[in-house]
């Protein structure tokens, strides 16, 4: 047929383009599916452009209903033997600002300006548990040693162990030579040592210069941020006094 007029030609173009959509969009099929459910009949199978939606697994279903196992605690850590138990004091933090700070000239901002430090130091319930895991694994390598001080830093904190003496080879309980542990036995065990106070990394200073100990050097559980602020207003820099101060950081105190 020949449509010559351009209105009926139109009304062939749009009728043909609807039947394409209808196929290629799947519509059609749509279209027999909802006729099926409005008669009150469905077909045997589903469509083939639906996709079933699988149920649930029964055995994923009874394991999510069942009750789940209550956490269990964690275990306590072992008491560490008598012999090895400390009792230090972690002294209170103290206000480290001189009583009379330098002058400061009339051009320069001032201090306040700058944030304050906010220090987190160890408790000394872990302060005495490493001081007392460090003395016996020293033990258990025959190595007598006596944690005699410690020293709290930003980061880090040190311990200071003092070697003991074990009895020379061929000596008798009479006559008794005993000899220092040398500084060298200590620091070959800082493996050891970082595996007995789960450290990351641990450091031996050996021997601390000036003193007459051996510095074990254990990371904080929480690690400080050292501020500006307070080492300008600390006393040490005061002590300096200008030109000569120059602020670059926190050592261990």
């Amino acid at each position: 047929m020949i449509v010559g007029d351009s209105p009926a030609r139109d009304l062939l173009i749009v009728l043909a383009f609807l039947i394409s959509a209808f196929l290629g969009l799947g519509l059609l099929a749509r279209l027999e599916n909802l006729l099926w459910k409005v008669s009150g009949e469905l077909p045997a199978s589903p469509p083939d452009d639906f996709q079933a939606i699988p149920g649930p697994d029964p055995a994923e279903a009874a394991q999510a209903d069942s009750p789940r196992p209550a956490s269990q605690p964690k275990k306590p850590v072992p008491p560490l033997p008598a012999q090895f138990r400390k009792n230090f004091k972690v002294p209170e933090t103290q206000d480290d600002r001189p009583i009379e700070p330098l002058p400061r000239g009339d051009d320069l901002p001032p201090l306040n300006l700058l944030f304050g430090e906010q220090n987190s130091r160890p408790d000394e319930r872990h302060i005495n548990q490493i001081a007392g895991l460090i003395e016996k694994t020293l033990d258990e390598f025959g190595i007598p040693a006596r944690v005699i001080g410690f020293r709290i830093g930003p980061t880090v904190t040190q311990f200071a162990v003092k070697p003991g003496f074990i009895k020379k080879p061929g000596s008798t309980e009479d006559d008794p030579h005993l000899l220092k542990v040398r500084v060298a036995q200590i620091a070959a065990l800082q493996r050891d040592l970082a595996l007995a106070l789960s450290a990351q990394r641990l450091r031996i200073e050996a021997p601390v210069p000036g003193k007459s100990y051996v510095g074990i050097e254990v990371p904080n559980l929480r690690s400080s941020t050292v501020r500006l602020r307070s080492i300008l207003e600390s006393e040490q820099f005061n002590k300096v006094g200008p030109p000569l101060g120059l602020a670059l950081g926190r050592d261990v105190s």
